[in-house]
């Protein structure tokens, strides 16, 4: 499910992504989409039990305002994750709710493989000072 609203030629009619009646809702408010995250979020506990928080960050850079909330679950059948993503400047506002399904993830001793092959990632550099 991913509910986007979308910049288009008319800001006055959104370009529709999906054909859920709640898809590109230029009219939405943040309760509309706080009530939409709230009624999965609960039909999804009601099914799986509590869902572990992943993500919780508000943060501003470069004049642009982003918010990220999710939450997974994870069951012997699938990991299921729930996610908002709202990103806004004075001129442009972006939100987007999206849900998730993987395979769940492996336990530790699969992952490993027989050879002694270090794949992982090399460290990133640290970050230039300001």
């Amino acid at each position: 499910m991913l509910v986007r609203l979308t910049a288009s030629k008319s800001p006055a009619k959104p370009r529709r992504l999906c054909s859920a009646p709640f898809c590109a809702r230029a009219d939405w408010t943040p309760e509309n989409y706080d009530a939409l995250m709230q009624s999965v979020k609960t039909q999804l506990e009601a099914k799986h039990g509590p869902g572990v928080l992943i993500a919780r960050k508000q943060d501003t850079e470069r004049g642009l305002l982003q918010t990220l909330l999710g939450y997974r679950w994870e069951t012997a059948a699938a990991a299921i994750e729930l996610v908002y993503f709202a990103a806004q400047n004075p001129g442009n506002l972006y939100r987007a709710v999206s849900l998730h399904y993987s395979a769940p993830s492996a336990p530790a001793a699969a992952q490993t493989s027989s050879s002694s092959k270090d794949l992982s990632d090399p460290p990133l550099p640290p970050l230039p000072e300001k």
